[in-house]
């Protein structure tokens, strides 16, 4: 049992709560006390260095942020008296408090000098001067000289290493807070109209996600420190399924479901808290069907594809061909929040146009090949190839002809937030005219239980 909590304990954190895996770009660094940026959905690092050579630096991943966001990070100038026992680095702040991240920001500390038992030392946040809760992912470096986790908000933190004592207060506070209502107001009103406001749905379960990632950091520690015994860690263990995390999965399932399912701030919820569950391994209840049910949902409503609408007219409007269809896309990540962009299908080819007693048919289909990428700031640039494989059917009076209309085409397109995923395309052709419309639908499916 101590063998499998171990593994459990090492390694949860690290999986629930991964960070993304490009390398953002170092937008500002100083070696004053503050710096700050404005961070784009590409990402950003800040660095900050103390007198002592001690530096901080927060990584905000692609695809962290959805709007440019302007962020602080600072050392305090005073010192505070906190319930940690050894301590290397000041108390340093990062603004906004209210940041909505769409994956955790990484906090590194490098240490000017070698730190001894650096595994049993954590990043805390700050919930008040004694109070704190630590991150609940921790990696340090093999020559004992730094130390990265991951957040989901902003405030207040500090460093260092906690008596066993400490611990146990801390982990009693933090369990006392339980008892404390997590939820967020789900419904909004709005010109005088109550509305599902999934942004509530994404912070309460955040909330319990920063409280969940607090106890296993918690359960770490006290296993370095050698507290445990097997019935004191099936006690803990069974208090955070039961008390914390499925407190959280029903307390979102009760909340209002929205009329688009399709929403991100909804989807992004419901296939976090479904790969949270699982790899927690605290489902197996009602209530997890019920989620599993909504996540499937999700993935067969909420699929991403492209519909494509083009119709090419003759001069005079004698012949009108129309293609028209949707094609399914598929993504698989490819480099942190950079992911691969796959799809096929067909559309239908259609048409008709009379010349004098001459009356034309046309009728087939055109398949679609889709590839390219999409990066953090949700914008696609795709390559659209087509063949067509249709055939026009001339009529004059009792005469009939068959002319095959076979062919293919490739086209570039980008579709992002600018142009609302919708690009417009007039050409002017041998003959006539072509228009085409190519609309992108639920740009982000990706789910993060479904990777």
């Amino acid at each position: 049992m101590k063998k499998a909590f171990r593994f459990i304990v090492l390694c949860l954190t690290a999986i629930m709560f991964n960070v993304c895996s490009d390398d953002p770009e170092d937008v500002t660094g100083s070696d004053d006390l503050s710096t700050d940026a404005d961070i784009t959905a590409e990402g950003g690092i800040l660095k900050v260095k103390d007198k002592s050579g001690n530096e901080i630096s927060l990584t905000i991943p692609p695809g962290a942020v959805l709007e440019t966001t302007h962020i602080t990070l600072t050392l305090s100038p005073e010192d505070k008296n906190l319930p940690i026992d050894v301590r290397n680095v000041a108390v340093f702040e990062i603004k906004p408090v209210d940041i909505n991240l769409y994956v955790p920001a990484e906090i590194t500390i490098k240490y000017n000098t070698t730190v001894s038992e650096i595994e049993k030392t954590a990043l805390f946040r700050l919930r008040s001067d004694e109070w704190l809760t630590p991150l609940g992912d921790h990696t340090y470096s093999s020559d004992n000289q730094s130390m990265t986790a991951t957040t989901l908000f902003f405030g207040d933190f500090a460093e260092g290493k906690m008596t066993l004592e400490q611990i146990n207060t801390q982990l009693g506070l933090l369990k006392a807070s339980s008892d404390m209502k997590w939820k967020s107001t789900s419904g909004s009103t709005e010109n005088g109209q109550v509305y599902c406001d999934t942004q509530s749905h994404k912070a309460t379960w955040d909330r319990y996600r920063d409280g969940i990632g607090s106890y296993l950091k918690y359960f770490k520690l006290l296993l370095l420190n050698g507290y445990y015994d097997e019935s004191l860690f099936e006690a803990d263990l069974a208090f955070l399924c039961e008390k914390i995390v499925s407190r959280g999965m029903q307390e979102v399932l009760d909340m209002c479901v929205p009329d688009n399912l399709c929403d991100r701030d909804y989807k992004h919820t419901i296939g976090t808290m479904y790969r949270d569950m699982t790899l927690l391994g605290c489902c197996d209840n009602e209530a997890c069907a019920s989620l599993e049910e909504r996540f499937n949902q999700i993935l067969i409503n909420c699929g991403s594809y492209l519909i494509i609408d083009s119709q090419l007219v003759m001069d005079g409007a004698e012949l009108v061909i129309s293609t028209i269809g949707n094609v399914p896309l598929m993504m698989s990540t490819w480099s942190g929040n950079t992911a691969i962009v796959q799809g096929w299908g067909t559309c239908e080819v259609s048409g008709s146009g009379e010349y004098g007693v001459c009356m034309a048919t046309v009728s087939g289909i055109t398949n679609v090949d889709v590839h390219g990428n999409r990066d953090a700031s949700g914008i696609y640039n795709l390559t659209i190839g087509t063949e067509q494989n249709a055939t026009m059917l001339t009529q004059c009076g009792d005469l009939g002809a068959e002319t095959p209309l076979v062919g293919g085409d490739t086209r570039q397109v980008s579709l992002g937030p600018d142009n609302e995923y919708t690009v417009d395309i007039q050409e002017a052709v041998q003959g006539g005219s072509y228009t085409a419309t190519i609309t992108l639908m639920n740009p982000w499916t990706d789910l993060p239980g479904n990777r």
